[in-house]
């Protein structure tokens, strides 16, 4: 089961990544990628920019096809209302250049 933890962030259990069914290790997996990308998604909800770390993770997320469709099209409509950081433009554009 994904939680937090005392700072708010995502959290898996240790041991139930080795006593868990496959089945249940994929759902586990796909709650936690949902609980990460939330957060980001929640950062620029709040108007806050993100840093290169954060902009890695959530391409990386994307473009392994582990974010859903309407998480990336909220990621994508929630960036523009912001107003794009020329940092996190070029963030993207190079991570994309790299692929």
């Amino acid at each position: 089961m994904v939680g937090r933890d005392a700072f708010g962030f995502c959290a898996i259990p240790l041991i139930s990544w080795f006593t868990t069914t496959p089945q249940e290790s994929t759902k586990q997996r796909n709650q936690a990628l949902f609980c990460i990308m939330k957060d980001y998604l929640k950062k620029l909800t709040e108007g806050e920019n993100l840093n290169p770390l954060e902009i890695k993770k959530i391409m990386e997320l994307i473009l392994s096809d582990q974010a859903p469709p309407v998480q990336i099209g909220v990621f994508l409509a929630l960036l523009s209302a912001k107003g794009e950081t020329v940092d996190e433009v070029t963030e993207i554009a190079q991570i994309l250049r790299n692929q």
